[in-house]
């Protein structure tokens, strides 16, 4: 049932100082169709180019968690729509960015059919009519590989990141850089980092974000090379990583994941374009994590999930340009025994799709919450 929803204080105040009258957003919850053939699927990223018209990414899931193959689900504004991809092999789809309704690349990886165990990147190109397989290379030195993130500013500027190893084990990260016609791959300097996402306001400024050895980590792309940026480590020092990213300028990002103690608990950086200053959450007592930020000019909006009274429901959490503040008024689904969103994509600061999963007695199912 959708509930009414406080709207984020900077905003109302400059819509009383106008006299613009300003409706509280409402959200509700849809089960996306699943692709044909799968009982269990979990969608884990979704991109909104306008408010009519989103494309979410996901996975289908064996008995044991395993991945099945990937699926798309596309929202034309009143509906989702299931659309087929090719599968070569078992696919699995992570992330999406796309400019328009016609135009998306999604990333993840498929098996890597010389080398049982081991995985090779991969990307996919929407037309908006059908997905097309585009060649990526992989890594060099790397023996596996996979994309967590990728952010196109035009249809000729793309970066995905990701993570590999190496034959001794050596864990490596790396970026493919799309230029309207093929795939490039370059190295992140280091080793043992694993990137989980990524976002780019031009073609020589992007930052992606996550971690390295239980400390969260930060780099900048400036579209030549990557250099890492000074993240403090969490205040309390607990082991920590980074799971996503969102700027709304160079000089105005939201970076977001969690630090461990006993519990996860959901943790906010935010960057002004010199330095990252952790935030205050606001719920530091609830076992909670924080995926995925969509940040629209000074509003970002953040979701994950949060345990209340011994129920792990969605998490979506507003920053108002002064504060963060907990949404308590996200849908949740009335016969979940667990739910969680994994990606958000924002069009305006109150038109949000967040995507995840809700697991039920009989299975995990595809989960979005729409704000409106």
């Amino acid at each position: 049932m959708a509930r009414l929803v406080t709207a984020p204080v900077a905003v109302v105040a400059a819509c009383l100082m106008t006299g613009t009258a300003l409706a509280a957003p409402t959200w509700t919850w849809l089960q996306p169709p699943i692709a044909v053939g799968a009982s269990n699927g979990i969608l884990g990223g979704v991109s909104c180019p306008s408010a009519g018209a989103c494309m979410a990414v996901g996975t289908t899931i064996g008995p044991k968690g395993d991945a099945k193959g990937a699926f798309t689900d596309a929202w034309n504004g009143t509906s989702w729509v299931l659309e087929s991809i090719p599968r070569p092999a078992v696919t699995s789809l992570t992330a999406v960015s796309c400019r328009s309704a016609t135009w998306c690349i999604a990333v993840g990886y498929v098996p890597n059919g010389a080398d049982p165990g081991a995985n090779v990147p991969l990307a996919l190109r929407w037309n908006g009519v059908r997905w097309s397989a585009l060649a990526v290379p992989m890594p060099a030195g790397d023996t596996t590989a996979t994309l967590s993130g990728v952010s196109c500013v035009s249809r000729s500027s793309c970066v995905a990141v990701g993570t590999g190893a190496q034959s001794g084990g050596t864990v490596t990260s790396f970026s493919e850089t799309w230029n309207g016609t093929a795939w490039a791959p370059s190295g992140v300097p280091g080793t043992g980092t694993q990137l989980s996402g990524v976002t780019c306001t031009s073609d020589m400024s992007c930052i992606a974000v996550g971690g390295n050895n239980d400390a969260p980590v930060a780099e900048f792309w400036d579209g030549t090379s990557w250099t890492a940026q000074t993240v403090p480590t969490d205040a309390g020092g607990f082991p920590a990583s980074l799971a996503g990213v969102s700027c709304s300028s160079p000089v105005s990002c939201v970076a977001v994941g969690h630090y461990t103690s006993n519990v996860f608990h959901a943790l906010i950086y935010r960057w002004d374009g010199m330095n990252w200053a952790q935030q205050i959450t606001g719920y530091p007592n609830h076992d909670s994590a924080l995926y995925s930020a969509s940040c629209s000019r000074a509003v970002c909006t953040a979701v994950g999930f949060v345990v209340i009274n011994g129920s792990e429901q969605p998490l979506v959490t507003h920053w108002t340009g002064t504060r963060w503040y907990r949404d308590t008024a996200v849908a949740i689904p009335p016969v979940a025994d667990t739910s969680l969103l994994f990606g958000v994509s924002c069009h305006t600061w109150d038109t949000c799709i967040g995507v995840g999963k809700d697991i039920q007695r009989s299975g995990a199912f595809p989960l979005a919450e729409h704000e409106s």
